[in-house]
């Protein structure tokens, strides 16, 4: 069987702009008791931990930052079990505030804010 090498192809689509992303995400953090450092998972992630220094949960949600944070509290679907069990506060004092961003800026902000704090000695779960 004999193909047709000059046939011309269809020409290829240009991936879809994703247009259903939120553009209203923030990060914020939350201050854990020192007991989490009890949490065998929790103290692999933070080999440089500076005794003294805060304990944080670093996330980003499209939600009300309280809102998600009672979330946490309460024990929804998705919140976090570290968040749940060890969550104190919120501490919008120690991230700059920021304008509402699209979700995928909003988790690079996440990471970086959690490295920046564990660079500092501070004890950081990340989402």
């Amino acid at each position: 069987m004999r193909t047709n090498r000059n046939r011309s192809l269809p020409a290829r689509k240009k991936p879809a702009r994703r247009s259903n992303e939120s553009w209203n995400c923030r990060v914020y953090a939350i201050q854990l008791d020192a007991s989490v450092m009890d949490n065998p998972a929790y103290r692999a992630k933070n080999p440089n931990y500076i005794e003294g220094m805060p304990h944080l949960y670093i996330g980003a949600t499209s939600l009300d930052i309280t809102e998600r944070f009672a979330q946490h509290k309460t024990g929804h679907k998705n919140a976090s079990a570290i968040a749940r069990r060890y969550g104190l506060e919120l501490r919008l004092d120690l991230l700059p505030t920021r304008k509402p961003k699209r979700w995928t800026l909003a988790y690079r902000d996440e990471r970086s804010d959690a490295w920046r704090f564990r660079k500092r000695g501070y004890g950081v779960w990340q989402a």
